[in-house]
């Protein structure tokens, strides 16, 4: 009896000394994962939630253009002899750009020449008939009509000898003044702003402008005030656009 009466305390020795280890194994793991939590608390940053807008950005591809550009042309023919400017640069309106230098041909200057001539023969064949008119008209023995068209055949005449030789000045020196307007071989900006491109090089030949043709396209300007962007978008980004 002994014997079992011994077994039963050292089985209950057992039972007691396991169930205290589970417990002081189980408080152990709670204080170390409560601690753990309590310094990964303190570490994180805590932020306020706020509403905000989110940007969903497309990449367009181009060049930025100005809105409004000038074409620089002569009004006088000839080849390219000098270029005072290159592109990027600023000028104000009314400085030199380049110059032509007139390149008639020999049959051309020729025909200007013998144009002076003949207006000149005849201008001066009616200038002795003025002579003539104005004596009759004096005596009355021509009629105010009479006399008004002939000054009429005289003034026309002047008016052909004028403009006879104004072409073959600007034929021969490129320079010219038709009544108060000066024309000459020196091709000046039109208005202040860059000069984007030139479209001839020195010895290029030059078309005039004129009422019938467009004439050569010498140089670009523009005043760069306002300004376009032209490029091309992925057909992916097109929607993102306003």
């Amino acid at each position: 009896m002994n014997g079992h009466f011994h077994s039963g305390v050292t089985m209950k020795k057992k039972i007691l000394f396991i169930s205290f280890t589970t417990i002081i194994v189980f408080a152990a793991v709670w204080f170390f994962a409560f601690r753990q939590g309590t310094s990964d608390d303190q570490t994180l940053q805590k932020i306020k939630v706020s509403r905000g807008t989110i940007t969903d950005k497309a990449l367009a591809v181009g060049t930025i253009e100005p809105e409004n550009e000038i074409s620089v042309k002569s009004k006088i023919s000839g080849v390219v002899r000098r270029i005072f400017v290159e592109p990027g640069t600023y000028v104000r309106a009314g400085e030199s750009l380049l110059e032509v230098k007139p390149d008639p041909t020999p049959l051309e200057l020729a025909d200007a020449k013998r144009q002076v001539e003949l207006e000149e023969v005849q201008f001066k064949a009616l200038q002795q008939e003025k002579v003539r008119q104005v004596s009759l008209k004096e005596k009355g023995l021509t009629s105010e009509k009479e006399y008004e068209e002939f000054l009429r055949q005289y003034n026309d005449r002047d008016l052909r000898v004028k403009i006879a030789k104004e072409k073959l000045a600007l034929i021969e020196s490129g320079k010219v003044f038709i009544g108060t307007t000066e024309i000459e071989s020196i091709v000046k900006a039109p208005i202040s702003g860059f000069l984007l491109n030139k479209a001839v090089e020195v010895g290029d030949p030059v078309i005039p402008l004129t009422s019938f043709q467009e004439g050569t396209v010498l140089m670009k300007m523009a005043a760069m005030e306002n300004l376009l962007f032209k490029g091309t978008v992925d057909e992916i980004d097109v929607g993102k656009l306003k």
